[in-house]
């Protein structure tokens, strides 16, 4: 889940935090544990819970390449997104295929319809472009929390494993925010997010590490090895950090704060899960590949 920006010690927009620290606050003590829950329970559950994070998600998505003068095709691209995160819930490899054939040829035709044929390249790039950053990354949540049925493990483990990342990514972003907040002295990338900072992300790559450590050598030993479980906290304090990186490049180039106003204080769907869009998939491709 994204973190905020890592600001440098000014003092410079000080008020703005204080005043968005009470919605925070109470979106977390709600989100939080809820999250927590439909990862533990899985099946239709999660899927429900992703299939929420991509309709939010796209619509997010698609507003911000309208404001930059595009015009993707919203539900189009919904729908064919949703359809991606079922086949993840049912395991269709085959369909994965014929979804995306049909997805790419029904948007390229629908083009055809359009009555103004300006920027048809961006009306369909847009489109896909959503779908697949949003539908097909999310759609990681699921195979990483039905990985151990495939694999003829424990099906609980699954929970564990996308909680494991759901935790490190939590500890990751407020590490960044803190260090950065009260060290930060060097821009890590000024032309995309002029507040994170050097510092910052390194305090975010620490944090998550530390949180790996605690979990993989004390409260979910059993579940991995602790140098799996290190992994796992690098791919969440590397891969994680640019996933933030690069939705705040979405958001900057369309001259937006945030995706949305849809959680107080924590923008929108986007903003809370940009980490995760990367860090979810990459621990799923380690776990499947590496370990099992």
């Amino acid at each position: 889940m994204g973190a905020p920006d890592r600001g440098f010690p000014s003092g410079v927009g000080d008020k703005t935090r204080g005043s968005a620290l009470l919605p925070r606050v109470l979106v977390g003590v709600v989100g939080i544990p809820f999250l927590a829950f439909m990862a533990l329970r899985g099946e239709l559950f999660l899927l429900g819970l992703v299939d929420v994070i991509i309709l939010f998600g796209l619509w997010e998505f698609f507003s911000l390449m309208e404001v930059k003068g595009v015009r993707p095709y919203k539900f189009l691209g919904i729908g064919g997104g949703l359809f991606l995160s079922w086949l993840a819930y049912f395991r269709n490899n085959l369909g994965n295929e014929i979804a995306l054939t049909l997805i790419l040829v029904i948007i390229m035709v629908a083009e055809l319809a359009r009555r103004k044929q300006q920027q048809s390249i961006f009306h369909i790039a847009a489109t896909l472009m959503g779908i697949f950053y949003v539908s097909w990354l999310s759609s990681h949540f699921i195979l990483l929390r039905e990985l151990p049925g495939q694999m003829g493990r424990k099906y609980a483990d699954g929970g564990w494993y996308l909680l494991t990342v759901f935790i490190i990514t939590w500890v990751c972003d407020t590490g960044a925010y803190g260090v950065g907040l009260a060290w930060g002295r060097h821009p890590l990338l000024l032309r995309v997010s002029p507040k994170k900072t050097v510092e910052g992300t390194i305090g975010g790559v620490v944090t998550a590490l530390l949180a790996a450590l605690l979990l993989g050598g004390i409260f979910l030993k059993d579940l991995l090895a602790l140098r799996h479980f290190l992994v796992i906290g690098l791919i969440v304090g590397i891969i994680g950090q640019i996933g933030d990186l690069v939705e705040s490049l979405l958001k900057r180039d369309a001259q937006v704060k945030d995706t949305s106003r849809l959680l107080p204080g924590h923008g929108g769907v986007l903003d809370r899960f940009d980490s995760l869009l990367f860090a979810v998939p990459v621990t799923y491709w380690y776990l499947r590949y590496v370990v099992f």
